[in-house]
């Protein structure tokens, strides 16, 4: 996996649960620190820092990953660029206007990704943790966002829940991007 990332090419790191895709993706995130390959990019919740993005769909998982980034002295600054794919997203509330039924007006408030095509993100380097609970939907928003050439980086477990909607972006990865499995489970 290091070898890879030194090389920026974008991949897949899979195994079950307890065979060490986090701690390998620490590892990853420590060389290529270590290598200088990180631009800077300005985090709305972070401000400038350097340009890896490290995501997930949950909070839960969003912990787990700052857990291992904490665990490690040299990957502890990079807890901050642990978050949701909908922080990364700059999510926020806008007022539409539709029309029912009858053509008369009203709004509604719907959340809306401030960060898109219009608006991207300025990362060289994206992790995606739990590849397998993100839909393909949420996954086409995050890649309005991402400037070209970005070396992105997913974790899952086949195994482990799909999106309550939709597709998983992991079973994409594992057919069209280089895959490193792990198979021995060390949690146990």
């Amino acid at each position: 996996a290091v070898v890879y990332a030194k090389h920026g090419l974008s991949f897949v790191l899979t195994g079950p649960a307890g065979t060490g895709k986090t701690t390998a993706q620490a590892g990853v995130v420590q060389s290529l620190d270590e290598a200088g390959k990180f631009g800077t990019h300005n985090f709305k919740y972070i401000g400038d820092a350097p340009s890896i993005a490290i995501v997930a769909f949950t909070k839960v998982a969003v912990r787990n990953i700052q857990k291992a980034m904490k665990a490690n002295p040299a990957t502890e600054k990079f807890a901050s660029h642990c978050m949701t794919i909908h922080s990364l997203l700059e999510f926020e509330p806008v007022i539409e206007t539709r029309k029912d039924e009858d053509g008369l007006s009203y709004d509604v408030r719907i959340f809306r990704p401030m960060r898109n095509a219009g608006s991207p993100l300025r990362i060289t380097h994206l992790v995606v943790e739990e590849a397998s609970m993100v839909g393909l939907d949420l996954w086409q928003l995050l890649l309005d966002a991402l400037p070209d050439g970005v070396q992105i980086i997913l974790l899952g477990d086949i195994n482990q829940l799909q999106p309550v909607f939709g597709s998983p972006i992991l079973g994409y990865g594992l057919a069209k991007l280089p895959v490193i499995e792990l198979t021995e489970v060390y949690r146990q």
